[in-house]
């Protein structure tokens, strides 16, 4: 009903779809985050970090997979403006319709941040600033720079070739006409993946929404150094999304090489076939004639 109200001022159902993605995604991933405490009640003997470690990642790709099923058919579930443009730099996304969405999506991680703040007191915050992403100690900017930028390219990676491909296993039936039904579980574990590897490096981004709407409302509790890597959330994610769509690029370029090319030899072949038949009619003719 909502969105139909918005459509009605011009905001299209995507853009409503991703604002309420990118809501859900910062409460569930960051909460996840938020309220777990790395150290259990009593001390830390026979705590182990991978209980914390896998719960956020399942919590974060999770998330993204329901949200996904819920919502794909609607707006294609970015849930990423990171994946936005990429999809805007393949030609899979149209560009008034990108821009649309990423501002929306930038709305839904700042609304979602605030909801969460509302829900977890500073205090009883594990993170310490709502699940912002940062850079952990014994690691550089050069270091989570690569690991985001890697991350994100796997993520993409696996949009392209589980969402957007007309060919893969994850379709029912290998054609544009079936949807990708298994795509956002596909979708789902590069994004848990991802955060198995980065969460005790960077807190794992890969998304630079995800990570704005916590900075912002971090901030406004008096957290100081929200913003201090934040520029690694942006460009990194941004980067490695762009490789893998310029990769999708080439290769549907190099796709469409061999295609036009048995084009041209069919076309080539029906020409000749014609010839023939034109030069057997002519001797049928001869013949009749003689």
């Amino acid at each position: 009903m909502v969105c139909s109200l918005l459509q009605r001022i011009g905001f299209r159902e995507s853009w409503c779809t991703e604002l309420v993605s990118m809501m859900l995604f910062v409460y569930i991933g960051c909460g996840t985050a938020a309220i777990m405490s790395k150290t259990p009640i009593g001390g830390p003997e026979g705590y182990t970090q991978g209980d914390w470690h896998i719960n956020v990642a399942l919590a974060f790709g999770l998330a993204i997979t329901v949200i996904a099923y819920a919502t794909a058919h609607r707006s294609g579930g970015h849930i990423n403006c990171a994946v936005t443009i990429a999809l805007m730099i393949s030609s899979d996304c149209e560009i008034v319709d990108g821009i649309g969405i990423i501002i929306s999506q930038l709305i839904g991680s700042i609304i979602g941040a605030a909801l969460l703040a509302a829900t977890v007191p500073e205090d009883m915050d594990a993170t310490g600033g709502l699940g912002c992403n940062g850079l952990a100690d014994g690691y550089n900017a050069g270091n989570a720079f690569v690991g985001e930028t890697l991350m994100t390219f796997l993520l993409m990676y696996t949009v392209y070739e589980t969402a957007v491909s007309t060919r893969p296993v994850t379709r029912s039936k290998p054609s544009s006409e079936f949807q990708p039904v298994m795509g956002p579980l596909a979708i789902g574990l590069s994004v848990f993946l991802a955060h198995i590897v980065l969460l005790n490096i960077t807190g794992c981004s890969i998304n630079p929404t995800r990570s704005f709407g916590p900075a912002v409302v971090a901030t406004i509790r008096g957290k100081t150094d929200a913003w201090d890597y934040f520029w690694i959330f942006v460009l990194a994610p941004i980067l490695g999304a762009s490789l893998a769509a310029g990769a999708k690029i080439v290769d549907k370029a190099y796709a469409q090489a061999p295609k036009a090319a048995q084009q041209q030899k069919a076309r080539k072949r029906s020409a000749n076939k014609e010839v023939e038949m034109g030069e057997e009619v002519r001797a049928d003719q001869i013949g009749i004639i003689s």
